[in-house]
């Protein structure tokens, strides 16, 4: 069966009516200030467009990550391409259009940390979700203006859909219960888009796109995402589909772990429930001790608690063997994991580790771990850590781009070892764990 293809349909201008008839010259005066109005209307938004572009790559050209990746031939490659969003930024239309083409300027830059959103519009009370001139109101705000759709059957669509393999990246997705959508493949080979199917929160009618995804390897996409609750644009540079899960765009509004998923109420054994103490030394039988390291934050609060539970454990590494749990630890920096990281690489000399990490490893745990894979007594069990790993940002600025609706989050410092080559793909394992069953256990099957 063929299939349909995708639209990204937008407001049109409006136009007379076919049957609208004046006198001669009350027609060549109406043409004219129609004219003059579509002109200057047409260059405002090309120029808005062209200027957050030029905003956006003065931005990013002023990165470390920028000045040590586009050199030479790829300075070149980067110039035409920059030539081309130019041309694309005149003809964009519409407030996703312009975003869609600002976005690509971050595509060859391997820096995750980078970050590019819209700000959101403040989010409708769910108190007024059942006044309709309210919901009406808010749907008609102008950032929401030319929201691209799929042109087509969408009861169809969700037929097709519900009978595609359970391991494929198209099918159908929930938010919970609040949302479901279906995740298609367009006309183009490495093109994806979501289309709401239906919603409980009222301003998402069906067929509209939440997420415009390109598959740039399998189940990795650079991705723009549309959060359920604001309906604001984020770029995802390295999304990912992991067991039927969109693993990278948090949804805000309910948990940590609210994603996109395939079944939601299937038992998670890859990530940690927020409920499991951070930090955690305990026995898990009489040889094994398990230690939690769910962060390396390094505001005052977090590296005072890191420092007295570093503290508290000193000299209680005892066992002969110890499972190192770093999954969800979403990085900090070694002013806080420098200190652990010394203990583990003395433990490591004579006793046998087992490193448990996930796709929420991120950022200084992958560096951590890096150097603690050193050791030829440390195993890596679980699956690849996230790829966010080279980059990162001391000053935290945020810069808003022209219009003072888009944000640029840059990075600001600069690699620091051989790290580079865990970008995008992250720290791979040694030993895979399946997704069905408890992890802990697996490893504990593993040692014996």
């Amino acid at each position: 069966m063929q299939q349909a293809p995708v639209v990204l349909k937008f407001m049109a201008a409006a136009a007379l009516p076919a049957t609208f008839k004046t006198p001669d010259f009350m027609t060549r005066l109406i043409f004219l200030f129609l004219s003059f109005f579509l002109i200057n209307s047409l260059q405002a938004q090309t120029a808005g467009c062209r200027e957050k572009l030029d905003s956006a790559y003065k931005v990013l050209s002023g990165t470390s990550s920028f000045r040590a990746q586009v050199t030479g031939e790829k300075k070149k490659a980067y110039d035409e391409l920059l030539t081309a969003l130019r041309a694309e930024a005149d003809q964009s239309s519409g407030n996703f259009g312009c975003f869609q083409v600002v976005a690509r300027l971050f595509d060859p830059i391997h820096d995750n940390h980078l970050d590019f959103y819209e700000k959101s519009v403040p989010a409708m009370d769910p108190v007024q979700y059942g006044d309709k001139n309210k919901v009406a109101a808010y749907r008609a705000l102008p950032v929401f203006r030319g929201w691209p759709v799929w042109k087509g059957d969408v009861a169809a669509l969700e037929k097709r859909m519900m009978k595609v393999p359970a391991d494929s990246i198209e099918g159908l997705y929930y938010f919970f219960d609040q949302m479901k959508i279906a995740v298609v493949r367009t006309v183009k080979k490495d093109s994806l888009v979501a289309v709401v199917l239906d919603s409980k929160i009222p301003f998402w009618k069906k067929g509209e796109l939440v997420m415009v995804l390109r598959e740039y390897a399998p189940f990795r996409f650079r991705a723009l995402c549309a959060q359920p609750f604001a309906r604001n644009w984020n770029m995802v540079k390295n999304e990912k589909m992991i067991d039927g899960t969109f693993t990278e765009t948090m949804l805000v509004g309910f948990n940590e772990n609210s994603r996109w998923m395939k079944n939601p109420s299937a038992p998670d054994f890859r990530n940690l429930p927020s409920t499991v103490p951070e930090c955690q030394l305990r026995w898990l039988d009489s040889s094994t001790q398990y230690l939690r390291l769910g962060n390396f934050r390094t505001n005052d609060a977090d590296l005072a608690r890191a420092t007295g539970f570093y503290d508290s454990i000193a000299g209680q590494l005892t066992a002969t063997r110890l499972v190192v749990d770093l999954r969800n630890n979403g990085g900090g920096g070694f002013r806080n994991s420098r200190r652990v990281l010394n203990q583990l690489e003395k433990y490591a000399r004579e006793k046998k580790i087992y490193a448990i990490v996930n796709n929420r490893t991120v950022s200084n745990a992958e560096q951590f771990l890096v150097l603690l894979k050193f050791s030829p007594n440390v195993m890596v069990v679980g699956e690849a850590t996230n790829g966010k790993i080279t980059y990162g940002s001391n000053e935290g600025k945020l810069v808003w781009l022209p219009g003072h609706s888009w944000v640029v989050y840059p990075t600001d410092t600069k690699e620091a070892g051989k790290v580079l080559q865990y970008e995008d793909v992250g720290v791979q394992p040694q030993v895979l764990l399946r997704y069905d069953s408890d992890w802990i256990g697996q490893v504990l099957d593993l040692i014996r």
